[in-house]
């Protein structure tokens, strides 16, 4: 009772296919409560829920005055139905009551994690899921992270000769615990001198950066597909009820004949009345007497004229408010489908999108780049492009910086970036 366990693995949806099961075990357990599920980035959190925050923001202070970070992990304690969670961290640092945008976007569900994500972590037992994407360094880093157990599983296999091969492939591929020296001795003598040479370091804060990136991809990308669901599911109400109105009007048509007759009944018994009372004004003293009889009766023919349509229109109601509904559906999709183009140029949901895509794409060519790769001179000119006009995360701009400084020295000519954003020490080297 009360140890803490670790379970890392290597693939996103394997961590995804973890939290969930997790999170549906503790529900049908009793220790979460669904009544206070709240939407996170991708799924549904609850009260109990162990959650991990994706992005950096230093305007979010905890209690005790320490910034919201990336990949630190907390314990949910309240939600709202606003969307906000109030959350306490684990291992300290205070409780932070998050805001809802922050918590659609960067709150995940962290009863496991990449390999990545793992790193600096300690528990009382750790489980490894193991799969044929596993490096020995990966591995390395999931076996290491329990203090009394450390346990390796291997995905979607029930065979032990195989799942023995994954590990041993895993362990073959780079042996995390073999001393840096022996490494480069046993690379300068398997590997050819072509190798590439790193052209530049890379910065320390350069991962953060990227996986800012990444959350911003995949955000965007998602509003995209939720605006597209949305939509779609809008135009199958409208199909819907398109298909469904004819029915409906001719089911009304009977109920709705019945209620103009009762109204027209009605309408002559009011007018009857009126000409009893004015009758009834006028009358002589000798014929006061049959026109307040002629008044009382008109009343009463208007009573139960008032009550026949009353029940003509109950009777009526069902029919009327279907039809209702559909028809204000279909006013509804044709006049929305007349502004769609206009909130389309205005979100640009799709532009951006892209743009994140292309920006995250960039980060990657520059890593693969500084680490020594080659690249054509038409895709350097692309990455520089991108990284140069992104206003979104800070660093980017220093990046395209020194590529074009390089490129310069290497006589490539590339476009001049935008004025870097100074708020970062860059620290690169060529």
């Amino acid at each position: 009772m009360g140890e803490s366990l670790s379970i890392v693995t290597t693939r996103n949806e394997h961590v995804a296919a973890i939290n969930t099961s997790i999170q549906r075990h503790r529900l049908d357990n009793g220790e979460l409560d669904a009544t206070t599920a709240t939407r996170v980035d991708g799924d549904w959190a609850m009260v109990g829920d162990i959650v991990v925050t994706r992005r950096n923001n230093r305007q979010l202070r905890t209690s005790v005055g320490e910034p919201v970070r990336n990949r630190e992990r907390w314990t949910i304690t309240h939600t709202t139905d606003g969307g906000e969670i109030t959350v306490s961290r684990i291992g300290g640092h205070g409780t932070i009551t998050l805001p809802a945008d922050y918590v659609r976007h960067h709150v995940q569900l962290a009863y496991a994690s990449t390999e990545h994500g793992a790193q600096g972590d300690t528990a009382d037992r750790a489980i490894t899921l193991a799969t044929n994407a596993t490096t020995g360094r990966g591995l390395y880093v999931g076996m290491t992270r329990g203090r009394n157990q450390n346990l390796a599983l291997v995905a979607d296999s029930d065979d032990l000769a195989h799942a023995i091969s994954v590990l041993e492939a895993a362990i073959a591929l780079d042996r995390a615990d073999i001393p840096a020296t022996t490494q480069r001795r046993t690379l300068a003598a398997t590997v050819p001198r072509s190798i590439p040479r790193p052209r530049m370091q890379v910065p320390d804060w350069f991962d953060d950066v990227r996986g800012n990136a990444d959350e911003l991809a995949r955000s965007a990308r998602r509003n995209v597909i939720d605006r597209d669901e949305e939509r779609a599911a809008q135009q199958q109400m409208y199909l819907d009820a398109c298909r469904d109105l004819p029915a409906a009007e001719a089911a009304h048509a009977p109920f709705h004949a019945r209620v103009v007759d009762a109204e027209h009944v009605v309408s002559e018994a009011t007018s009857n009345l009126w000409t009893a009372e004015r009758d009834l004004r006028n009358a002589g003293k000798l014929g006061r007497r049959t026109a307040r009889r002629n008044v009382e009766a008109a009343h009463d023919v208007l009573a139960v004229a008032a009550e026949r349509l009353a029940r003509c229109e109950q009777a009526a109601e069902p029919t009327r408010r279907l039809l209702s509904e559909l028809c204000d559906i279909v006013d509804h999709h044709d006049r929305i489908h007349r502004t769609r183009e206009l909130l389309d140029d205005w979100n640009d949901l799709d532009g951006r999108a892209v743009r994140a895509e292309h920006l995250r794409d960039a980060l990657a060519t520059w890593r693969h780049w500084a680490n020594g790769n080659e690249l054509p001179a038409a895709q350097l000119r692309d990455m520089v492009g991108v990284l140069g006009g992104d206003r979104t995360l800070n660093g980017t701009s220093q990046l395209a910086e020194v590529t074009t400084r390089w490129a310069r020295h290497a006589g490539i000519d590339l476009p001049k970036p935008k004025r870097p954003d100074r708020s970062i020490d860059v620290g690169i080297e060529l």
